[in-house]
């Protein structure tokens, strides 16, 4: 045949045969393909039964799974604070024994036990009485003025308010999903105390009246508005009548007064204080 014309050629093949056309070759050039073809085509007939009994491998398998994070996770707005409030008229909790419903004369004391989980009141002229309530409570114990109520913060963000009268919890509100402290505002005439509660989640820090009612939340972010901040503990400064806040994650120290005469704030630069010549606001409540 000639060197121009197409040729047929056979290539034996373990399984079956396989015809190729090929166009006009030199003889050593068809010999070497025909040879790695059938190289190729044995392999592939060797390991086919080892791939045959290899079980099939899901898709993406060997990858990480990536779960969604619950949105509630890092978020406990105003909103979910105030739907966290419950109050019981006849009080609430698990009692080791029966409480007296009678008026108890005398100043009665709050124990905290040491995992956190009960409390022990004491005094007043009546046995000691055990009431089992939230874990992790924090240590603080915040007595109001009028020596009936007394108010507890656990480290989940829960705030208890204790009828030490009734040796019962009266109400309980939810103020964040990790607590670091709380301070309690000092004795006012004319004005009702006040609870501050620092978070480390999320970056917050909220304010409650004696009743638990939220009156103020503040969001944690440095004085650039750039990076978000906990709250890694909170104190009362009695004799500027404020709360100080030290924060976590930024190199801060937060003043939050609670005298509603506090002078008010200038934001950012003012060129005149007595003319009013910039952005103020008011100094109650606000760092």
């Amino acid at each position: 045949m000639s060197s121009g014309a197409m040729q047929l050629k056979r290539v034996s093949a373990p399984a079956a045969p396989v015809f190729f056309l090929m166009p006009s070759l030199s003889v050593l050039a068809q010999q070497t393909m025909v040879v790695l073809i059938q190289s190729c085509l044995c392999g592939l007939f060797v390991a086919w039964p080892a791939l045959a009994a290899t079980p099939a491998m899901p898709v993406g398998a060997g990858e990480p799974v990536v779960q969604p994070l619950p949105p509630s996770v890092g978020k406990w707005d105003a909103s979910d604070i105030r739907a966290s409030l419950r109050t019981w008229a006849q009080g609430q909790g698990s009692l080791s024994a029966a409480c007296p419903a009678s008026t108890v004369s005398g100043k009665r004391t709050v124990t905290i036990d040491a995992d956190g989980s009960g409390v022990r009141i004491a005094g007043g002229g009546v046995a000691t009485r055990h009431l089992v309530l939230r874990e992790e409570m924090l240590p603080q114990v915040h007595y109001l003025p009028d020596g009936r109520y007394a108010l507890i913060a656990t480290r989940t963000g829960w705030i208890l308010r204790l009828d030490l009268e009734q040796a019962q919890l009266a109400a309980e509100v939810r103020v964040g999903l990790l607590s670091n402290g709380s301070a309690l505002s000092v004795p006012r005439a004319g004005h009702p105390s006040l609870l501050a509660i620092g978070n480390g989640s999320p970056h917050t820090l909220a304010v409650l009246d004696e009743q638990l009612q939220l009156v103020k939340l503040l969001q944690i972010i440095d004085k650039a508005g750039a990076t978000a901040s906990g709250v890694a503990a909170i104190q009362t400064a009695a004799a500027r009548g404020s709360f100080v806040a030290t924060l976590a994650d930024v190199p801060e120290l937060w003043e939050i007064s609670y005298q509603p005469t506090a002078p008010e704030i200038g934001l950012g630069l003012v060129h005149d204080f007595q003319y009013r010549e910039g952005q103020f606001v008011p100094g109650y409540l606000n760092p």
